[in-house]
């Protein structure tokens, strides 16, 4: 999971009554893209690259749905 400050990821803000989920967004670099075996499109980012965000134990690099990365 990451954790950044809300001005970070979202320009919209949110409190104890916003509806949760809330989108947040973190730009990415893209390192590789593939389909899986339900030929699902499948991204592999880098979060670290561009606004240096990881996760507490240093891990930047996911894969996510391409459903999930805006471009």
């Amino acid at each position: 999971m990451l954790e950044e400050k809300v001005p970070v990821v979202t320009p919209h803000g949110f409190d104890e009554n916003t509806p949760l989920p809330h989108p947040a967004y973190v730009a990415v670099r893209i390192l590789n893209t593939y389909r899986d075996t339900r030929n699902r499109e499948v991204v592999t980012v880098d979060t670290n690259a561009i606004w240096g965000i990881e996760t507490e134990d240093g891990q930047s690099v996911f894969e996510v749905f391409g459903s999930q990365v805006i471009k």
